[in-house]
């Protein structure tokens, strides 16, 4: 609403430029999680969540928007190629990989459409910047979760 003349250019950059750091980023995530373990590179994503929901709530030009829906594309690119390799870690040799991927897609979309009720409900009580914040916080207990209580799943006789 603030951006009237250049709001078109803005909304197709935020879509656009977090599928294409996604599609950069991916082999990276990939290798990192080799290299790394499965555990820093997840806290990686998650800690673009709460960042990215702060940075909503406080940031007034639109044209920041864009470089802050990066941060989407960060979190999508680790949790795209991160949540198959867990599941395949922790169902490892047990036949039940698809299993492990269907418990996380289920959660996965849960989360996302609670947070979505969630987050417009707040907005239209409280407005957006609260929306925002409420979503930082989300995003910082999770993050918070694979810190301190998910172990690294990742086989230590791999490499």
């Amino acid at each position: 609403m603030r951006a009237s003349s250049g709001a078109n250019a803005i909304i197709a950059a935020c879509i656009v430029v977090p599928q294409v750091l996604v599609a950069v980023l991916s082999p990276w995530v990939g290798r990192a999680a080799e290299r790394l373990g499965r555990r820093p590179v997840l806290l990686l994503g998650f800690a673009a969540l709460p960042l990215r929901g702060l940075l909503l709530a406080i940031v007034p030009s639109p044209a920041l928007l864009v470089p802050i829906q990066a941060l989407d594309g960060v979190s999508a690119a680790v949790f795209g190629v991160m949540l198959p390799l867990v599941a395949a870690d922790i169902a490892r040799r047990s036949g039940h990989f698809n299993f492990a991927m269907s418990a996380v897609g289920l959660a996965a979309g849960l989360g996302a459409t609670i947070s979505t009720l969630a987050a417009g409900a707040t907005a239209d009580a409280f407005g957006s910047r609260a929306a925002f914040l409420g979503l930082a916080t989300c995003g910082a207990v999770a993050a918070a979760a694979v810190w301190f209580v998910m172990p690294e799943t990742r086989d230590s006789n791999a490499s």
